[in-house]
């Protein structure tokens, strides 16, 4: 197993012909903190999207602890967090609803125990 927990290389992403970020590469150590800053519309939110398998990079490829990981990559629970800045909440859906949406999303196993 690689002592490095996330690796990126040389990814690059785009809407349509219009580039948003190109060659983005780095690496963080298992337990290493890093922050990502930068004026609105930089990509910020779209680097982590890419990096949480929600967009697909247009070239490029992320490595989680040495494999690599796409949206429809399946990791084990716990290996894997991505913590958005603004917490969203929907004023339409019950507690039990909106975590039933939060596993959807995240592909987890909705057969799994749970408490009510």
């Amino acid at each position: 197993m690689s002592d490095t927990a996330l690796e990126v290389r040389d990814l690059c992403f785009g809407y349509g012909d219009v580039p948003v970020w190109e060659g983005v590469s780095f690496s963080l150590a298992a337990g290493q903190v890093a922050f990502l800053t930068g004026p609105n519309g930089a990509g910020k939110s779209t680097l982590f999207r890419c990096l949480a398998g929600w967009l697909e990079p247009g070239s490029g490829e992320v490595l989680v602890a040495g494999e690599p990981f796409t949206g429809r990559t399946r990791l084990a629970p716990g290996a894997l967090t991505f913590v958005p800045d603004v917490p969203s909440f929907y004023d339409d859906l019950t507690a039990i609803e909106h975590v039933g949406l939060v596993l959807a999303a995240n592909r987890a196993d909705a057969a799994r125990p749970r408490a009510e």
